[in-house]
C-alpha cells in the first residue's frame, strides 16, 4: 500500500466510524486502515515516526576509569545513510567501597562528534547505589556543533579526562531510535 500522511489516515478512521451508523464495518475495514498506519509509519524510513529501540550495557569499573581515554560502545553504527538518536538515558550506580574521584560527568555520544547527546553531572560522585537521569545536550554553538553523524557508532565516555579511584561498576539504561535519510 501506498505511504500516507497522519491527517490521510485521521480521516480514514474519522469516515469509517462516521459510516458506522448502521454497525456494518468489518474487520477488513479496519485492518485496511491499520495496514495503512503500519506500511506508512512503522514499516518505513519516515523519519517523523520511528521504531523506540532499548538497551543496557553494564560497564565495569576498571572501564569507567579508563573511560575518558577508552570511550564504550553502547550502539553499533546502523550503515550508510542512517543516523542513531539517543532519546532518553537513565545510569545506574551500584556502590561498591571507594567512591570515584575527579571527573565526575559522563557522556553519551555520537562517536566523532563534537558535543555529546546527553549528559550526567557528577554521576561518577555517588555514594551509595542510585538511578539517574541524563538531560539532553543543547549544541552551544550551532553552526560548528556535530552531536549527529551518519553511520558512527553511539558511545558512553567520562567527559573531561579518567577519573581516578573509585570501584563502582555502573549501568546505562537508554532508548534509542534509528533515523534514515
Amino acid at each position: 500500500m501506498a505511504q500516507k500522511t497522519k491527517a490521510q489516515i485521521t480521516a480514514e478512521i474519522t469516515a469509517l466510524i462516521t459510516d458506522n451508523s448502521t454497525k456494518d464495518n468489518t474487520a477488513s475495514n479496519v485492518r485496511a486502515i491499520l495496514n495503512d498506519m503500519n506500511d506508512s509509519f512503522i514499516n518505513s524510513s519516515n523519519p517523523s515516526f520511528s521504531t523506540l529501540y532499548y538497551g543496557s550495557l553494564q560497564i565495569i569499573s576498571t572501564n569507567v576509569l579508563t573511560g575518558f581515554a577508552v570511550p564504550v560502545k553502547l550502539v553499533s553504527a546502523m550503515g550508510a545513510g542512517t543516523m542513531i538518536e539517543i532519546v532518553s538515558a537513565i545510569g545506574n550506580v551500584t556502590y561498591n567501597t571507594i567512591t570515584y574521584a575527579t571527573n565526575l560527568t559522563v557522556e553519551i555520544f555520537t562517536d566523532t562528534s563534537t558535543d555529546a547527546q546527553f549528559k550526567c553531572t557528577s554521576f561518577l560522585g555517588a555514594t551509595t547505589n542510585t538511578y539517574l537521569k541524563f538531560e539532553p545536550v543543547i549544541a552551544i554553538t550551532p553552526a560548528t556543533a556535530r552531536q549527529f553523524i551518519a553511520n558512527k557508532d553511539i558511545n558512553f565516555r567520562v567527559k573531561t579526562g579518567n577519573p581516578t579511584a573509585g570501584n563502582s561498576d555502573i549501568t546505562i539504561y537508554f532508548t534509542y531510535r534509528i533515523l534514515n535519510f
